[in-house]
């Protein structure tokens, strides 16, 4: 599509495009700023929301676990007191006596009491405990049983105490408070089901999710904002706003990871083809998640507004400067406009008629060549351009006359060859033989030649020639050619002797040292017999009627080039060629046509062409190869002239196949 513009109208839009490249960085950078704080501010609200609904959560579980502490408290004074009892009457070796008081503190109170040595095997049968150690269940801090057993702890105190969950003897995954104590490479270890304390918890939890929901409804959420508490399996605890998402930890489950592992993580994800700004807080103790979310739109509102204040700051900018430009441009392309009108003249002037020199210093007259500037160079410039045109369409005149008369020339000269040469439309049919044959020039002339003659004892003589270069001069340098060749047979010569006359007669006087390659042969169609000259011209091809046979090539030479040595000499070669079969002579525009890929036709393809013309007759061969030589060659120009005959030996009875 192409768009006629002013000049005015181009610096207009050349100014338009430079205020919006110098103001659409500043606008860019002003949205970016904006956001990235918009960014920013909303994730230090949600930082802070998060941690007020966080301390809730601390402080509703610290009066839990005040609860626990002091239950705790109480049995880990028990637990010390069995320890004593254990370690005393293991050192005193009272074990034995005692193991009816084991038992009973095993079936009544529910307690395990071991005993390990430093090999880790139990010195005191406990199944329950020698299932905990054997499994190595981890305990609440994860950290597994068998661990405390290690005797390279250095950080191990006199009792250490642990919490974790196990099956016992009379209930499943009951929560257990277990002591263990190193005495003299030994471990005693007692341990106490404590699943009283979760009886009282679910009171506990409820009264601590109350105050969760209660702190919830107090925040000041952000508009669209999103608060969300879930516990460890993604059920909602308390929340606010939209929460049909909150803990559906398959749609983002990094921030998840990343909360659960460092405490909190913050992350753009997408929901639903929108996107939201997500910060993820993670209560350890246990394994809460406190969310908060608000759509990346809404975030980022601040930052379109700006864009659009300082859009339309551009566009007023714009439009001055435009405006201001406009008058401005107008008034300095005052002068372009006489060049222009000068130039729409010139288009329209008749360089033919009239005093054409006066008429165009009338037309230079109204040029401003008085400036100085770019505007007045250009005047001067196309002065003396319309100066020098005048001049050069005289001599283009001049020229073309000359060029009318060489075309003229030319013209006559094709005529007069296209007359030397038999036209190929000619059936050269006589008995019992049958020739075709076409001559394509490159040029308006050519230096190809043909011609089939009778000779003095009544034989075919076939003639075929290319002339070395093109155009004019080889068109000479052919007529001389054929001339000669035409009297020569007429002498009864041999073929090698009517060669060796006609090279001895160019070679006479060639001071252009041109040659033709030269290709004479006389067939005698009631024998078969071929007796012929090959004066170094491409070797011609004969095709049998019967299709299994090969096509074969008459490739012996008899010569040199003809007209370039006087003492050239040449020999007579022959062969015989069935009934029926064609017999193709050509020059080498044939062989050597090329296409846009410079590559040759060949003689392979030459052969393939053949192969398909079995029996046909002369013109449907020449007519099927110069369409494979037009494909071959496809949009390349024609490099050389192309000539081609072709004979063939018919029967008495027969006729070609068309």
């Amino acid at each position: 599509m192409n768009f006629d513009l002013s000049l005015r109208v181009k610096l207009v839009l050349i100014i338009g495009v430079i205020v919006s490249f110098s103001t659409m960085p500043l606008i860019w950078l002003g949205y970016k700023d904006t956001y990235e704080r918009s960014v920013a501010t909303a994730e230090d609200q949600f930082q802070r929301i998060s941690r007020i609904v966080d301390e809730g959560i601390q402080l509703s579980y610290l009066n839990v676990q005040t609860f626990v502490i002091d239950k705790t408290a109480i049995e880990k004074d028990d637990i010390r007191s069995e320890l004593d009892f254990l370690e005393e009457i293991i050192l005193t070796g009272k074990l034995d006596e005692s193991m009816d008081v084991l038992e009973f503190m095993r079936d009544k109170w529910l307690t395990y009491c071991g005993v390990i040595d430093s090999e880790g095997k139990f010195l005191f049968p406990s199944p329950m405990l020698e299932s905990i150690f054997r499994e190595n269940i981890r305990d609440y801090l994860r950290t597994p049983v068998r661990a405390y057993l290690d005797p390279s702890d250095r950080n191990f105190s006199r009792d250490y105490y642990t919490f974790f969950r196990a099956d016992t003897d009379v209930g499943k995954n009951m929560p257990i408070l277990m002591a263990l104590r190193k005495s003299n490479n030994l471990t005693v270890i007692v341990a106490q089901t404590v699943n009283y304390l979760e009886d009282a918890l679910p009171e506990k939890m409820s009264v601590l999710e109350a105050h969760l929901r209660d702190v919830v409804k107090t925040l000041n959420l952000p508009m669209g904002s999103v608060v969300g508490v879930t516990d460890a399996d993604g059920s909602l605890i308390a929340g606010r706003g939209e929460v049909s998402f909150t803990g559906r930890r398959e749609l983002f489950p990094e921030l998840f990871d990343t909360a659960r592992e460092k405490g909190s993580a913050t992350g753009i994800v997408t929901v639903a083809d929108k996107e939201y700004l997500f910060a993820i807080r993670h209560f350890k103790p246990l394994d809460w998640f406190v969310q908060t979310s608000m759509p990346m739109d809404v975030i980022a509102g601040p930052a379109k507004a700006k864009a659009v204040r300082l859009s339309v700051i551009a566009a007023a900018i714009f439009i001055l400067i435009s405006s201001l430009g406009l008058w401005f441009i107008t008034w300095m392309l005052q002068p372009l406009r006489r060049l222009a009108h000068c130039a729409r003249r010139l288009e329209v002037f008749d360089f033919i008629t009239g005093d054409v020199a006066a008429r165009l210093q009338g037309i230079t007259k109204e040029l401003p060549r008085q400036s100085r500037d770019e505007v007045g160079q250009v005047s001067s410039a196309f002065s003396s351009m319309i100066v020098a045109m005048e001049k050069n369409i005289e001599a283009l005149k001049k020229s073309v006359a000359r060029q009318h008369s060489i075309e003229g020339e030319l013209n006559a000269a094709r005529e007069i060859q296209r007359g030397m040469l038999p036209p190929a439309g000619d059936d050269f049919r006589s008995r019992c033989f049958i020739a075709g044959a076409v001559m394509e020039a490159a040029k308006e002339v050519g230096g190809d030649f043909y011609d089939v003659l009778e000779t003095p004892d009544g034989r075919r003589a076939v003639v075929i020639g290319d002339v070395s270069g093109k155009g004019v001069s080889a068109a000479l340098f052919m007529s001389v050619t054929l001339t000669l060749i035409r009297n020569a047979v007429s002498e009864s010569l041999t073929p090698a002797e009517v060669m060796k006359k006609v090279n001895d007669q160019l070679a006479l006087n060639n001071p252009s040292c041109m040659f033709v390659t030269l290709w004479i042969g006389y067939f005698d169609p009631l024998t078969g017999a071929l007796d012929y000259a090959n004066g170094g011209h491409c070797p011609p091809a004969v095709v049998p009627t019967d299709p299994s046979k090969p096509v074969r090539w008459m490739s012996e030479v008899s010569g040199l080039l003809v007209g370039a040595l006087d003492m050239a000499e040449f020999t007579d070669l022959s062969d015989t060629l069935d009934e029926g079969d064609l017999c193709l002579i050509y020059t080498d525009g044939v062989s050597e046509a090329m296409n846009e890929d410079r590559e040759l036709f060949g003689d392979k393809r030459i052969e393939a062409v053949m192969k398909k013309h079995h029996g046909s007759s002369p013109d449907t061969l020449i007519a099927g190869m110069m369409k494979a030589i037009v494909a071959h060659r496809g949009r390349a120009e024609q490099s050389d002239d192309i000539t081609m005959v072709v004979f063939r030996r018919l029967g008495a009875d027969s006729a070609p196949k068309e």
